[in-house]
């Protein structure tokens, strides 16, 4: 809990740890550093895992999710 109880209150009451309104901490530092874990955000971030579906979403993203269908034709004589 922190702080030692004071006697007067370990009768008849229940000691409770506050939290500051300030992000919900009880030092009261909570939201007072901004950015302080950016290492840890960047391995945990995505990208670092397999992506086994987050991979082919950009490909998939460029036929409109479309699927089941099957490719039109290529003319082999437009080609040459």
């Amino acid at each position: 809990m922190g702080a030692p109880v004071p006697a007067k209150l370990l009768h008849g009451q229940v000691w409770q740890a506050h939290a500051h309104a300030v992000g919900n901490q009880p030092s009261g530092d909570g939201m007072r550093y901004d950015n302080w874990s950016v290492k840890a955000i960047r391995r945990k971030t995505t990208g670092t895992g397999r992506m086994r579906y987050m991979r082919h979403v950009p490909r998939r993203f460029k036929s409109n999710f479309r699927e089941g269908t099957e490719a039109a034709p290529r003319n082999r004589a437009a080609a040459n």
